[in-house]
């Protein structure tokens, strides 16, 4: 098993947490969450990104970048993402 520390290093946020609850829920011990949780996140379905980019080499002509994100008020707090988890794996949050 992993130390906490190298999970939360190597793992982007979603996927670090569900490797830290099912770690903890596999072996008996609570979810320990570092921080406030407070720190924004924006999050983008792989396909949905996959769609831009197709769109952006067919169809967009112009020489300024173009930021392929999701709106500022669809963030979600990292508590949030990680209240998910939990009740996702059995924890009684």
């Amino acid at each position: 098993m992993q130390a906490c520390v190298e999970i939360v290093l190597t793992l982007s946020c979603f996927s670090g947490l569900i490797r830290k609850a099912y770690e903890a829920k596999k072996c008996g011990k609570p979810f320990e969450m570092w921080g406030t949780g407070k720190p924004l996140r924006q999050f983008l379905y792989s396909r949905d990104l996959g769609r831009l980019l197709i769109w952006a080499l067919r169809e967009y002509d112009e020489v300024e970048s173009v930021i392929m994100s999701t709106d500022e008020d669809m963030e979600v707090s990292i508590r949030a993402v990680a209240l998910m988890v939990l009740r996702a794996t059995g924890f009684e949050v």
